[in-house]
């Protein structure tokens, strides 16, 4: 297992991961068995700088891609650290009308601009759209075509790309994309269950 020091920060608009530090841990159990947990072996990768020269991860080693699920809405489970009382996609909702995101609606895979960011994409035809809770309770109603903001979504998918830098000894990562998913009930079964609706891509 490993465990490192990072930071997710907005700048000029842009979403962006800082990685500081790495620390290895090791399992700790008993003479008798039993697991107390885990303990850092030791901690290496210091990194100083938030951005380094395109040199720098042209080098580098690519590690793999990982995707990590935020929930958007309450169900007692996890909870999205807060900023300023706004959760991160909330934050990042006005900047997605910037040139650095490419919007697609993944019923279609047709990209959009932000503007067309309507009740279209949660997949109803005509009338109200309902915006559901973890539970499957209706929360909201939106009229068809309004636009969304942020408060529709249930949860995201944070994709990353992982970097080593020899050269340096540090972790770098990129963000390339955010997948935005959505409550949906089903027509026949009615069962609440969630969608992807939105990717974003982060150029």
């Amino acid at each position: 297992m490993i465990d490192f020091e990072q930071v997710i920060y907005i700048e000029s608009g842009k979403l962006k991961n800082f990685i500081y530090l790495v620390s290895p841990k090791y399992s700790v159990v008993t003479s008798q068995g039993n697991r107390l947990g885990y303990s850092i072996i030791f901690s290496t990768g210091l990194n100083t700088k938030k951005s380094h020269h395109k040199k720098i991860k042209k080098k580098a080693l690519h590690l793999g891609q990982t995707r990590t699920r935020y929930l958007l809405k309450d169900s007692g489970i996890i909870m999205l650290k807060q900023l300023h009382g706004q959760h991160l996609l909330e934050v990042l909702w006005p900047h997605f009308s910037k040139a650095t995101y490419e919007i697609i609606r993944l019923d279609s895979s047709k990209k959009i601009s932000f503007k067309e960011l309507d009740a279209t994409i949660l997949g109803c035809e005509n009338g109200y759209v309902p915006v559901y809770d973890a539970e499957g309770n209706v929360s909201e109603a939106l009229p068809f075509g309004s636009p969304v903001n942020a408060s529709v979504f249930s949860s995201f998918i944070l994709t990353r790309e992982w970097l080593y830098s020899k050269e340096k000894n540090i972790l770098l990562c990129n963000i390339p994309s955010i997948t935005l998913y959505y409550f949906k009930k089903d027509n026949v079964t009615a069962i609440v269950t969630e969608t992807p609706v939105i990717k974003i891509n982060i150029k």
